[in-house]
């Protein structure tokens, strides 16, 4: 997110703090002697933070393409 600061907006990056937290809150909840945890909040947990990070990875994919563009010469 670091790299895309000046293309996201604030409140997109604390939506995606907030899916990150949650992913982490329950992945700390789990007990890692039993190996237990709750694995249907994690998937929901995780897809919504896949969701979430959907358009951020659509501007670092433009960013990667542009770079390939203009290294082959096809861009200015």
């Amino acid at each position: 997110m670091q790299d895309c600061a000046s293309e996201i907006e604030l409140d997109y990056k604390q939506q995606i703090d907030t899916a990150l937290r949650d992913v982490e809150a329950i992945l700390a909840a789990e007990n890692p002697s039993a190996q237990s945890g709750d694995a249907a909040r994690l998937k929901a947990a995780v897809g919504a933070l896949d969701e979430t990070t959907k358009p951020l990875a659509e501007v670092l994919m433009d960013r990667a393409m542009e770079s390939v563009l203009r290294k082959r010469g096809l861009i200015q």
